[in-house]
């Protein structure tokens, strides 16, 4: 075991990635003291040399005969993580079914990505893996810790379209104000392109409240525009009456930064048609005996089943092939025909990413 400048011992693990090793590497973190870098784990990695040569460029690069560390049995490498490394040294050897799901954090995963970018490793053969913890790590929920907004990038690094579909869905509908997403490590290297946490923040404070409020108040509308009734005054008034009462009157946009657009959906759920009705005095006419509950419970629907989340694939459409997305509306075919998610219009325009 190590030790710091202030002799206090470093904990060092010492792990058995296979039995045929031939290789160790010596993994060591460092955490920031008063401006300078100090040791803070190190970790001895016995791998086999053949099988990371064979599973990086860089690697194979630094074991040839032009590096110096092609004639040790031992490596160092720094400013890393021992358990991303033992991640990524596992499923070169066929050893990663070890690891419990449990033991491996949100920031484990991101240094797994820095790792994968700095060796040149491949993610997709880690995707698998990646999308077993993901199951894992989700299963009692995404707003604990804010783990929805950490796990945005390693969804989109590796190329996971349902996981980055649910999550960018959920967000929309569940995060209050402006959507970012959270690094839970200290590097500036990793973070989505802006133009995804834009293109749902105007989601989530512009298009789905532009929405509701239509849906909400369509024979609304009708009435003060066309009707010549006499209790279109009363109607009108007790159906916004109903709205504050229940706290959703009126949508504007500030009002988006005190709530989600699924608190929202929530409170309309409690319409009370009825209690609407009883404020009205004498006989309604046609017009104003609409079923207002069905009226709200249409702009529930239309408003939750309007965005599916964003889609990996639909993104992928460049300025110079972007006639794929008008051809979509051109014909009427359906919007996710070559991706790996189902979704519908909304999707497909917000998830261009057309400059």
């Amino acid at each position: 075991m190590s030790s710091t400048s202030n002799n206090e011992p470093v904990p060092c693990d010492d792990v058995m990635v296979t039995p045929q090793s031939d290789l160790t590497v010596e993994v060591i973190e460092y955490d920031e003291d008063y401006g300078h870098k100090v040791p803070s784990r190190t970790g001895l990695l016995h791998i086999s040399k053949d099988t990371l040569a064979s599973s990086s460029s860089y690697f194979q690069a630094m074991l040839g005969r032009s590096w110096s560390e092609s004639k040790s049995d031992k490596i160092v490498l720094h400013n890393e993580t021992v358990r991303s490394m033992a991640i990524w040294f596992r499923l070169f050897h066929y050893t990663l079914n070890i690891v419990k799901l449990d033991d491996i954090t949100v920031a484990d995963i991101w240094h797994v990505i820095l790792a994968s970018d700095k060796y040149e490793f491949d993610r997709q053969q880690l995707l698998l893996w990646f999308v077993t913890w993901y199951r894992n790590a989700t299963a009692v929920g995404l707003y604990r810790n804010n783990l929805a907004r950490k796990l945005m990038l390693p969804c989109y690094a590796f190329d996971y379209a349902e996981g980055f579909q649910t999550l960018t869905k959920s967000l929309v509908y569940e995060e209050i104000g402006h959507i970012t997403e959270i690094s839970p490590i200290d590097s500036v290297k990793l973070h989505l392109p802006p133009r995804i946490i834009h293109k749902i923040s105007s989601l989530d404070a512009g298009r789905l409240r532009n929405i509701l409020d239509r849906e909400l108040f369509v024979k609304i509308n009708l009435l003060i525009d066309h009707g010549s009734c006499r209790c279109k005054e009363e109607t009108v008034f007790n159906y916004l009456r109903e709205l504050g009462r229940i706290d959703v009157q009126p949508l504007v946009e500030r009002s988006f930064s005190r709530a989600s657009v699924q608190c929202y959906l929530d409170r309309l759920r409690q319409f009370d048609q009825e209690r609407m009705l009883r404020r009205i005095s004498g006989d309604r006419c046609l017009r104003c005996c609409f079923d207002w509950k069905e009226g709200v419970e249409r702009a529930i629907q239309v408003t939750t089943e309007y965005f599916d989340g964003l889609c990996l694939d639909c993104m992928k459409i460049t300025v110079r092939d972007d006639e794929d997305y008008w051809d979509h509306a051109r014909f009427r075919e359906r919007y996710d025909r070559n991706c790996r998610i189902t979704h519908g219009e909304p999707t497909c325009y917000f998830s261009f990413m057309r400059a």
